[in-house]
């Protein structure tokens, strides 16, 4: 992560994913928080993945503080052949802003 300010303008100008966020936790000024993320087969409407703050799996308190900030920030998930040979999928991503 870098100290250098970056413009909408310059994401605009990605052509790849980057190597790392482009801020820190601390530059959530509008109170940004993760709530869910579900992916869903469109046509049979099975659940393929789903996990929100809610239903995550609980985690020692000790673990957590040798988190890096980068590994609190993602999710990892494993699929299966069949999975990934499913031909449309949904996704549905929540979030709240602010209090």
């Amino acid at each position: 992560m870098s100290n250098k300010m970056v413009s909408p303008e310059d994401v605009l100008r990605f052509k790849a994913p980057t190597k790392g966020f482009l801020c820190p936790l601390s530059a959530n000024k509008f109170g940004i928080e993760f709530l869910s993320f579900k992916i869903k087969d469109y046509d049979t409407k099975r659940t393929i993945f789903d996990v929100s703050r809610d239903n995550a799996a609980s985690v020692a308190t000790a673990s957590l503080a040798n988190l890096s900030e980068d590994s609190y920030r993602k999710i990892k998930y494993n699929f299966s052949e069949d999975v990934l040979r499913t031909p449309t999928i949904s996704t549905t991503l929540t979030f709240s802003v602010g209090d």
